[in-house]
């Protein structure tokens, strides 16, 4: 990394609240000095931040075919509540498998910071891809999906610059990220896939007909010592889209284990209603 890189990488964590200006000053003078060296480099936005390209879903779907044991043809077999969410949990369990992987080759040394981040990018994308199509019950992304994976991608590989930045800092000191801390860490990212999960299966069953006016979503929590407070917090009853999703409050974003079940209760659809 070139001074000027690293002047703009103390830039960057200063401003993040990584770093004090005074720190940032006390480390530049070190890397004048030679004792800051081999900081690696990242990627930068708006390179970090990139939009699904046109073979994502394509190869995001034909991953989740592997998963569900498909043989042939590009369409999923229609999924109960429960099944669906069986099939969400086994595709977080992949996720955060793929991504552990990942921290382990970056800790051994085999990949660099920036082809970390690329590939965790690809995993979140691919992960929320597979989420999307498990709650249409079919491969395809309705517009609202569409957009909101754009948003995901770009929110995402926000994120993690920040928290490459954060590493590369580290690698530089000499004291690099553990293999756990970056697997725990990378694990996270998993939550906003669950999220959509939830999310796009209560538009698509608006969408179909299977809910209508009586029909609420019960937000339930596992509710142990492991529930954060806001999921605890969140749990009861919300209209088809409203409310707050699983993965999306949660403390543990990806370590989330609540889930939003479909309910015909007239009475509490009526109260929710009220204006």
């Amino acid at each position: 990394m070139t001074r000027d890189e690293f002047i703009d990488l103390l830039s960057r964590l200063v401003a993040d609240g990584e770093l004090t200006e005074l720190d940032a000053a006390d480390l530049l003078a070190e890397f004048d000095a030679g004792k800051i060296t081999d900081v690696p480099s990242v990627l930068r936005t708006p390179e970090a931040i990139r939009l699904p390209d046109a073979g994502a879903p394509e190869l995001a779907l034909l991953a989740l075919l592997a998963l569900l044991g498909e043989r042939g043809g590009r369409t999923l077999r229609p999924f109960s509540q429960g099944t669906a969410i069986g099939m969400a949990n086994a595709a977080q369990a992949i996720f955060e498998r793929n991504v552990t992987n990942l921290a382990a080759a970056l800790s051994n040394g085999d990949i660099v910071l920036a082809d970390w981040q690329r590939s965790m990018l690809a995993e979140i994308e691919e992960h929320v891809l597979q989420q999307m199509f498990l709650a249409n019950g079919e491969a395809v992304l309705t517009p609202l999906q569409r957009a909101r994976l754009q948003t995901i991608v770009a929110e995402q590989g926000a994120y993690l610059q920040r928290f490459a930045d954060q590493a590369a800092l580290r690698q530089g000191l000499g004291t690099p990220f553990s293999e756990a801390y970056t697997a725990n860490r990378s694990q996270l990212y998993g939550g906003v896939g669950r999220s959509e999960f939830f999310r796009g299966s209560e538009e698509s069953a608006v969408a179909r007909g299977d809910v209508s006016d009586g029909w609420v979503f019960e937000y339930i929590a596992i509710d142990d010592r492991g529930t954060c407070s806001p999921c605890h917090a969140a749990q009861g009853f919300y209209l088809p889209g409203q409310g707050p999703m699983p993965g999306q409050i949660c403390l543990g974003a990806g370590y989330c284990r609540c889930r939003r079940v479909a309910q015909y209760n007239p009475e509490m659809y009526r109260n929710l209603t009220i204006v």
